[in-house]
This record gives C-alpha cells, structure tokens and sequence, in this order.
C-alpha cells in the first residue's frame, strides 16, 4: 500500500514516531513517502496520514473516500477537529489516548477538566455523531516519541535501591486556571507527606533532564497529574525506569497498548489528591509484591516503543478501520 505522510515540521507530533519507525512499516509492504510541509494532493497514494493543519475541506473533497488518517496534535484526549474527522474521506483519528464513543460526544475541549470543575470548564464544542465519534482510536503516544529513546536498553532497575519515596517535578502555571490548581494541589499535598515518607517536589521544568531521570529511578512512585491532556510523558518515564504511577482515575482511556488498569499497572487517587497519602502508603508498604507490575510495566513500554509494534499498529489500522 502506498502511503503518503503529511506532517509540519514544526509540530511533529506522532509523526515522528511514524518517522523512526518507516523502515519497519515498509517492511511490512507498504511504501511510505513523506511530503512535510504540503498539503495532500489527489493520486499518488493509497492513504494519506495528515496533520490536521492540511486537512481542510477542500483538500478532503479531493481525496477518495477512506483515504485518510487525521492526525489531531491536542494533547487532550477529546476530537477537537470535528468538521473535518466528519468528513467521508477520513476513516481514522488517532489520538494518544481516546475518550470512549459516548464522552466523546459530549461538547468539553478537555474531559478531564470537566470532572475537576465542570461548571468552568471550557465547551461548546460542536456536536458530533456516533458514527465521526467512532472514528477516534488509540494511536502513537508519548511512550513511543523520540524522547524516550534516551534510555537506550537501559532496564528498569527493578532491584536498585529506591531511597525516594516520591517523587514529581512539573510545570504548575502554564495552564488554564483549573489544570494550574490541580497540579498546585498536587504539589502541595506530595509535600505534606514529607512528615511520614522521603519526597521531592520540583515546581516548574527547571530540573535537568539527567537528573530527572535520575531522580525518577530513584523513586518508588511518581505522581503524575493531568496537564492539557490526560496522558504524560511522566507516565511512560516512571514506567520504563520501574517506579509506580500514582494519578486520578483513568482506567476509562483507550491506549495501545492499554495502559491504565487501576491496581493492575498504576494506582488511582481522587483528583484533589485528598487520598494521596493513604494510596502512597500502600504502594511504599506493599513495595516487594508490586515487582510483578513494575515488570510488566517495563515490558509493555518497552515493546511498544520498538518500530515493529507501531508497523504492526498501523497494519491494524489499514485493514480494519476501513470499510472498503
């Protein structure tokens, strides 16, 4: 299958994974031509995977039916690109982490701002139907960017000591007033437990990234709020350097592979962190029987950021998100 890519150079993106990972994708019999910069133009491909920013109406109304893979950059797990994901041209909007069909359709740019303060919480997005809302599915997430190539083949460390019982570092202010408080409430309430376990806090990007990471495998959990998405790269890190996500429920996110499974691979608390101390000390108590999760953690975001697996991801996609 001919495929043609259409990302902005400047806003990369999932695009990137789709880069590294062309010459596994070619291997698996396709051809793979990347136009950066340019919009989709008719023939010369099969599918066509474009940045949001190229799939206007009349670049859509030019392409066949099911033709095209609508790359959507919003951290957010919601379709913002409604107009165009409608369009009988696309067959496919993936996304880092998906919204099930039914809170898709609902008209908030940020789910998980809406159930931290619905009544503030920024809408009026436009209605959308089962049909468009179906097509959003789990794509290329943060576990499979370039960025966590730095660790190598670098393991988790499973059996090192951890003289961290908690740890997060992240930016507080560079978000809408609701998100800010969360993350304001998880600094906050990860420092009052430095009374009963060893924490370290770090407000703002400030840390460089040598020693976050290192911090990171020093850590037994990492605290990982909600941003402008509901996904982090913080997640991914603390599960390739074997410490234990702690973050509000998000059992409900489609990722590939699955991610969040509440007790399973992560920990859920309440959004206001009002629980934290209690589920930080089942995790730091329990430490020895978590190894099994902290393994499979590893190996999970470890196999998916091999190129074989996102080949095998968009294989998936081609032969069963059509309907041709």
């Amino acid at each position: 299958m001919r495929i043609a890519l259409h990302p902005k150079s400047d806003d990369l993106g999932p695009f990137q994974v789709l880069r590294r990972c062309k010459g596994a994708i070619e291997a698996a019999g396709h051809n793979v031509v990347e136009h950066a910069d340019q919009s989709p133009r008719p023939k010369g491909a099969d599918v066509w995977i474009v940045h949001q920013s190229f799939a206007t109406r009349e670049v859509l109304d030019n392409l066949p039916d099911q033709s095209v893979i609508l790359m959507e950059r919003i951290d957010s797990a919601q379709l913002w690109s409604r107009e165009q994901a409608a369009h009988p041209a696309v067959f496919a909007c993936p996304k880092p982490a998906a919204l099930p069909v039914s809170r898709l359709r609902s008209e908030y740019h940020r789910d998980h701002e809406s159930l931290l303060d619905a009544e503030n919480a920024s809408g009026g997005l436009s209605e959308i139907s089962e049909e468009t809302a179906e097509k959003v599915c789990a794509g290329p997430h943060y576990g499979q960017y370039n960025r966590i190539g730095r660790f190598g083949e670098q393991g988790p460390g499973l059996d090192a000591k951890r003289p961290l019982d908690l740890f997060f570092a992240g930016s507080i202010d560079i978000y809408n007033e609701t998100i800010s408080n969360h993350r304001k409430a998880c600094c906050i309430e990860s420092e009052k437990l430095g009374d009963e376990f060893n924490v370290k806090v770090v407000h703002g990007k400030d840390l460089p990234r040598q020693q976050y990471d290192e911090h990171t495998r020093q850590a037994k959990v990492v605290v990982s709020p909600w941003g402008n998405g509901e996904l982090c790269h913080r997640d991914f890190d603390a599960m390739w350097c074997g410490a234990v996500v702690v973050k509000p429920f998000s059992d409900y996110l489609r990722t590939d592979p699955v991610m969040f499974r509440d007790g399973h691979s992560y920990f859920s608390c309440k959004p206001d962190w009002s629980d934290l101390r209690e589920v930080v000390r089942h995790i730091v108590q329990n430490w020895d029987a978590l190894r099994d999760m902290r393994t499979l953690n590893y190996a999970k975001v470890h196999a998916a950021f091999r190129p074989e697996y996102t080949a095998a991801w968009l294989n998936r996609l081609l032969t069963t998100g059509r309907n041709t």
